[in-house]
């Protein structure tokens, strides 16, 4: 009786400290998100949660086998452009986060020629285990400290002897494009970040992996179970679980 006895108070104490864990975690999430601030920038006439729910609900039944779930996303996506194409800027909810979107160049020029605003988005979190805090993922004050080192010794010059790399990477692309000619469709995304992979690995750190010719193959299944991981961009909750540990394996293969 005694031992039923603390085995039920445990169970209090555990379930306790997952609430607590829980509710922590999202008062975190609420405090890094604005998803409740008042915003003047101009957004779609309807229902925020429901226009969200609606949309992804009708992607949802689009849905096949044969099509990758990245392609409802970018028809999804698509289709807010065309909705919203005379604005020349918005904001659109997805799921309780809110993403600002820009319908003109003019707009995008001014934002990226911005030098306040520099500070990363929290997407950008689940790279650090991966790559750190270097000058793609660093917070404002690092990135702008290490840009003035970098900017002084970058030319567009040095590009020209990256040519060659660029055109030989090419052709191997397009080779493995035309013996796929006869598909009913192609999903592009491998195929375009292997040749991305072998240029960025051979210009950048001179080293040669030949991801396209299915060489050095779990360097390059490494990268993309680490990015379209599940629980990549869930943060303190995610540690937690068992995919944390699988996740911790898939780095280690990449560093």
């Amino acid at each position: 009786m005694e031992w039923a006895n603390f085995l039920r108070t445990a169970a209090v104490i555990f379930l306790l400290c997952v609430t607590c864990l829980l509710v922590k975690e999202l008062l975190n999430f609420l405090r890094s998100h604005v998803y409740f601030q008042p915003w003047d920038i101009p957004k779609p006439k309807c229902n925020q949660i429901l226009f969200f729910i609606s949309t992804f609900w009708s992607l949802y039944k689009q849905r096949r086998p044969e099509s990758p779930y990245m392609c409802l996303l970018l028809q999804g996506l698509y289709g807010v452009s065309i909705a919203e194409r005379n604005q020349r800027i918005g904001v659109l909810t997805l799921g309780i986060k809110p993403a600002v979107f820009f319908g003109k160049a003019e707009t995008v020029e001014v934002v990226l020629s911005s030098s306040t605003l520099i500070e990363k988005s929290t997407e950008y979190k689940f790279m650090y285990p991966w790559l750190g805090t270097g000058l793609f993922t660093s917070p404002a004050v690092k990135w702008r400290h290490r840009r003035k080192l970098l900017t002084p010794t970058f030319h567009f010059t040095i590009l020209e002897d990256f040519i060659p790399v660029f055109q030989e990477q090419s052709s191997v692309l397009v080779s493995k494009l035309q013996d796929l000619t006869k598909e009913p469709w192609v999903d592009i995304v491998p195929l375009l970040t292997s040749c991305t992979l072998d240029i960025i690995c051979q210009t950048a750190m001179g080293v040669s992996i030949n991801a396209q010719k299915g060489e050095n193959h779990e360097y390059v299944k490494a990268i993309r179970s680490h990015l379209l991981s599940d629980g990549t961009m869930i943060g303190g909750i995610f540690a937690m679980v068992i995919e944390f540990y699988l996740d911790r394996t898939v780095i280690a293969q990449l560093l």
